[in-house]
Protein backbone atom coordinates (compact mmCIF):
# COMPACT_ATOMS: atom_id res chain seq x y z
CA UNK A 1 0.00 0.00 0.00
CA UNK A 2 1.51 3.06 -1.11
CA UNK A 3 0.42 6.68 0.07
CA UNK A 4 -1.80 8.67 -2.23
CA UNK A 5 0.74 11.69 -1.79
CA UNK A 6 3.91 11.74 -0.55
CA UNK A 7 4.63 13.00 3.44
CA UNK A 8 5.93 16.21 4.26
CA UNK A 9 9.09 16.16 5.49
CA UNK A 10 10.61 18.25 7.94
CA UNK A 11 12.56 21.45 6.46
CA UNK A 12 16.23 21.21 7.17
CA UNK A 13 16.29 25.11 7.49
CA UNK A 14 13.25 27.28 8.41
CA UNK A 15 12.70 30.92 8.05
CA UNK A 16 11.12 30.83 12.16
CA UNK A 17 14.64 29.31 12.95
CA UNK A 18 16.57 31.71 10.93
CA UNK A 19 15.23 34.54 12.97
CA UNK A 20 15.35 33.23 15.96
CA UNK A 21 19.30 32.26 14.88
CA UNK A 22 19.79 35.20 14.13
CA UNK A 23 18.31 37.15 17.62
CA UNK A 24 20.20 34.82 19.59
CA UNK A 25 23.63 34.75 16.99
CA UNK A 26 23.92 31.22 16.63
CA UNK A 27 23.65 29.68 13.48
CA UNK A 28 24.86 31.16 9.97
CA UNK A 29 26.52 34.16 11.67
CA UNK A 30 28.20 32.62 14.81
CA UNK A 31 31.70 32.96 13.07
CA UNK A 32 31.24 36.45 13.23
CA UNK A 33 32.98 36.14 17.13
CA UNK A 34 34.39 32.90 16.10
CA UNK A 35 32.36 30.39 16.69
CA UNK A 36 30.32 28.98 20.05
CA UNK A 37 33.73 28.89 21.56
CA UNK A 38 34.04 32.89 21.86
CA UNK A 39 30.53 33.38 22.69
CA UNK A 40 31.27 31.14 25.98
CA UNK A 41 33.83 32.86 26.85
CA UNK A 42 32.28 36.10 26.78
CA UNK A 43 29.16 35.00 28.52
CA UNK A 44 31.74 33.36 31.21
CA UNK A 45 33.45 36.32 31.36
CA UNK A 46 30.25 38.41 31.78
CA UNK A 47 29.35 36.11 34.99
CA UNK A 48 32.55 36.87 36.48
CA UNK A 49 32.33 40.24 36.19
CA UNK A 50 28.64 40.33 37.82
CA UNK A 51 29.91 37.62 40.94
CA UNK A 52 32.90 40.51 41.50
CA UNK A 53 30.58 42.84 41.30
CA UNK A 54 27.67 41.79 43.72
CA UNK A 55 30.72 41.00 45.87
CA UNK A 56 31.86 44.40 45.32
CA UNK A 57 28.88 45.97 46.55
CA UNK A 58 28.16 43.56 49.57
CA UNK A 59 31.65 44.47 50.74
CA UNK A 60 30.73 48.02 50.69
CA UNK A 61 27.40 47.36 51.92
CA UNK A 62 29.00 45.65 54.90
CA UNK A 63 31.32 48.64 55.54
Amino acid sequence: MQPQRPLPQAMPSSPGRNLGDAALGTGTGKRLLGGNMAYGVIQSLKECLYFLLCCWCIKEILD
